[in-house]
């Protein structure tokens, strides 16, 4: 059965939902295009820049030849040893974990803006970075395992238990007595935000090493530094399930944007729908912030980017979300490694101050909305 809208209902949905109108195909290819060469470019940038300077050329020629090993390009500078060590143990997999971590940030900050219909909803705002924090910083400093015999596997698992936990506590809370609308929801998470920061603070307070402490603290405010290829190989085949998922659901979480009353009637259970694309979400942002720590306001400044490049179609900004998540996280710790060499900032830093500036302004144009 199909739904007709009335005249209130589509008031309703162009009033609480932030999309932009949909654009065209060949607009999307194009934009995509662009961006996908820019992703290349910063990431060619990543890979030679840093205390030990390789040309972009030397770069290509190390990657190709260790992707493909066959490949022969004498034409190209030739690397030295101690070139293909850099690129291959320490810069490639660290920009590969970022360009996953910024994708899928960004695209889950796609799905929690639709849900909630609000441009200023993002995990991390709601509190889902600060609960996955606080069950890694659990598993770090208590050493509390779950029973898995790998550190990694148990952080992750600390992290999606935080995760899942504060977003039981964000909808508690905004739904006391109350239908929740998105600005409740938006309070809510930024109130379970401070509340799991402290206890993060209060677990860190009571850790007795000093070096678990000092690395946990950096941790925390988002760092790609050490990372090794089974963390990055971890953290991309996660995401790439988490984010598939939630491109699979693209049409539902389209439909979610008119309302509840609405998704009924184009055939979506609304309950069902936001419970499993949280869950989902849960276990993409548990798994990121295991493996990089919190790194806020990429979740809420790339949706709303995309959105404006390619209207409000989940389907159609999700590959721009990819896109421009990765060369922002990527861009981040690039600058992050350069502006304090031989030292180095945590990433977390460098998006904060991207996004608080954007915060501000969505903020001073009335962005919130009640639903």
């Amino acid at each position: 059965m199909k739904l007709l809208l009335t005249a209130h209902q589509a008031d309703q949905a162009q009033n609480s939902a932030p999309n932009e109108p949909p654009r065209s195909w060949k607009h999307i290819i194009t934009w995509n295009g662009l961006l996908l060469v820019v992703l290349l470019l910063v990431w060619l940038l990543a890979l030679g820049l840093g205390a030990i300077a390789i040309p972009p050329l030397t770069v290509l020629r190390i990657v190709i030849e260790g992707i493909v090993p066959v490949a022969q390009l004498d034409v190209l500078p030739q690397p030295t040893q101690v070139e293909k060590s850099v690129i291959w143990e320490m810069r490639l997999p660290r920009s590969v974990l970022a360009m996953v971590c910024g994708a899928g940030l960004a695209v889950c900050g796609l799905a929690t803006q639709a849900l909630l219909r609000n441009i200023l909803a993002d995990p991390y705002i709601l509190g889902l970075s600060s609960g996955a924090s606080t069950g890694a910083a659990l598993v770090m400093v208590l050493g509390v395992g779950f029973g898995f015999a790998s550190p990694s596997i148990s952080i992750a698992f600390g992290a999606f238990l935080g995760c899942l936990g504060s977003v039981a506590l964000v909808f508690l809370l905004a739904g006391l007595n109350q239908r929740p609308t998105a600005s409740r929801v938006i309070f809510a998470g930024m109130a379970v935000n401070f509340f799991f920061a402290a206890l993060t603070s209060l677990l860190i307070m009571l850790a007795k090493n000093p070096s678990v402490t000092k690395s946990v603290m950096f941790w925390m405010l988002g760092s790609f530094s050490a990372t090794r290829w089974d963390e990055a190989g971890i953290a991309t085949a996660c995401t790439v399930i988490g984010c598939a998922w939630l491109y699979h659901y693209g049409r539902k979480i389209d439909a979610m944007t008119l309302g509840d009353d609405a998704a009924r009637g184009l055939g979506v259970n609304p309950e069902r729908t936001r419970v499993l694309v949280f869950l989902m979400i849960c276990f993409t942002v548990a798994v990121l912030v295991s493996v990089s720590g919190t790194i806020g306001f990429v979740g809420l400044v790339i949706p709303h980017l995309a959105k404006k490049l390619y209207g409000g179609i989940f389907r159609a900004s999700f590959l721009a979300c990819v896109l421009t998540g990765a060369t922002l996280m990527l861009g981040a710790d690039l600058l992050s490694r350069l502006l304090v060499a031989p030292g180095e900032l945590s990433v977390g830093i460098i998006t904060a101050l991207v996004g608080t500036p954007l915060l501000m302004s969505l903020v001073r144009r009335n962005a919130v909305k009640d639903v």
